[in-house]
């Protein structure tokens, strides 16, 4: 399979260093494989992307030439710290962590409570006994969406492996409310939201990762970096450029992903999201809807202006 399509947009994050004794899940294979956890450790070895959530505790084998350096990368939709050539091992612990990898030569050993989907061809175990003594599951991995031969339209809760007796909070399938752009939730709109009816411009001065949910209406980017656009929206270039769409993740919600883009694009439709990840973006917008942008720079809308906030996995 190919480890080029998707590695930025991979996402999840939350986790702090404790384990929890109770199952294991070993595994062998190449592809696609995500986890996530209550509680636990992790040892997972392969070639290619390694991603792992802000909190949790990583301590890497030692046969690296150099310490592998963290960049920018999404698991499951969430931003996560992605080790793009990855070659070793690493073992991961925490609490509310999750991992994941894109790449070749695939061999984990989980120890405690969690989920995993295993996107790929391998095989796993699942045991009921934290010495792994007692088996109680075996089963192969699953081709991913993206692959060729892949089952475009699976529903991932037919897949999902389940480890010891993981919180539901931690199931990654759980649904999350999109941002609203009425006002009408009586929950608190996400940091960094900014509502408009009318236009919204916004520039940003640094790695910025803007997100916006129109109900109706139009956006323009103009940058380089990963961009990702709802299915149902309308995609055009500007200068007669075009790129490729690829699956991606926008918090958790599948979208074409236009990784190598870099330029201007107007994307429009109804009930739609989009967003981009680089430096320096610069944004457009006509219509209703909600923007949350994260990173750094300045705004303004019909009723005011304002800056950017700081992205929560930024380091402080």
């Amino acid at each position: 399979m190919k480890l080029t399509s998707c590695l930025v947009f991979l996402g999840l994050f939350l986790g702090v260093a404790a384990q929890a004794v109770g199952a294991t899940l070993s595994a062998q294979g190449e592809g696609a494989p995500r986890l996530y956890f209550t509680s636990g450790s992790i040892t997972i070895a392969g070639t290619g992307a390694l991603l792992v959530s802000h909190n949790a505790k990583i301590v890497f084998d030692g046969t690296q030439k150099t310490a592998p350096t963290a960049k920018p990368g999404k698991l499951a939709g969430r931003d996560a710290d992605g080790y793009n050539n990855f070659t070793g091992a690493a073992t991961i612990s925490g609490e509310h962590f999750s991992v994941g990898m894109y790449a070749t030569g695939i061999s984990i050993k989980a120890d405690g409570a969690g989920y995993a989907i295993l996107f790929g061809t391998g095989t796993y175990t699942v045991g009921t006994g934290s010495t792994d003594t007692v088996k109680s599951t075996d089963g192969k991995w699953t081709l991913a969406p993206w692959d060729k031969g892949g089952d475009k339209k699976l529903d991932q809760k037919t897949i999902m492996i389940t480890f010891g007796a993981p919180a539901a909070s931690d199931n990654p399938l759980t649904p999350t409310p999109p941002p609203t752009t009425t006002g009408t939730s009586t929950a608190p709109p996400p940091a960094g939201s900014v509502a408009f009816d009318g236009t919204l411009t916004a520039t940003g001065t640094g790695t910025d990762a803007p997100r916006l949910y129109l109900t109706k209406g139009s956006v323009t980017f103009t940058g380089k970096g990963p961009l990702l656009v709802s299915h149902g929206a309308t995609v055009t270039f500007a200068d007669g450029k075009t790129f490729t769409a690829k699956p991606g993740k926008l918090a958790g919600k599948d979208m074409d992903a236009y990784n190598d883009f870099n330029g201007t694009a107007t994307v429009t439709g109804e009930n739609f999201a989009a967003g981009m990840y680089g430096d320096g973006i610069a944004i457009s917008a006509t219509g209703t809807g909600t923007a949350i942008l994260y990173g750094t720079g300045t705004y303004t809308t019909k009723t005011g202006n304002g800056n950017w906030t700081p992205a929560p996995w930024a380091k402080k």
